[in-house]
């Protein structure tokens, strides 16, 4: 089962200013790693750094 059928997953929505986004797109593309992946681990890692548990 896909991540957007997933029960346990929510979609999230942010705009960020342009350049950040591309350099973010460009970093993933490079590395081979999904934008979905990199985001979850970010916001895994936002939270750890302020206490909160994911």
């Amino acid at each position: 089962m896909g991540r957007r059928n997933n029960p346990d997953y929510t979609q999230l929505t942010a705009l960020v200013p342009k350049e950040l986004g591309k350099k973010f797109r460009l970093y993933c593309t490079d590395q081979e790693i999904q934008l979905t992946d990199a985001i979850e681990e970010a916001v895994r890692e936002y939270l750890q750094k302020r206490g909160i548990s994911s």
